[in-house]
């Protein structure tokens, strides 16, 4: 029972790193292209009702899926 307990635990604490880093992934990006290393028009570019950027978001879900 307590190694359930324990894998239960393992697993629910990658999936949240995991998740909180494909998250963080997107304002990395867009930091990066607001320094000129990655190109704006892609990475750079803010959704003009929610201010997220949307793009990146959108490449990096079809990358990981």
């Amino acid at each position: 029972m307590r190694v359930f307990i324990i894998s239960v635990a393992a697993i629910a604490g990658l999936t949240s790193v995991t998740i909180v880093m494909l998250l963080d992934n997107q304002e990395s990006f867009y930091a990066i292209s607001k320094d000129g290393l990655l190109p704006k028009k892609t990475f750079g570019e803010l959704h003009p009702k929610f201010r997220t950027p949307w793009k990146s978001n959108l490449l990096i879900g079809a990358v990981v899926r």
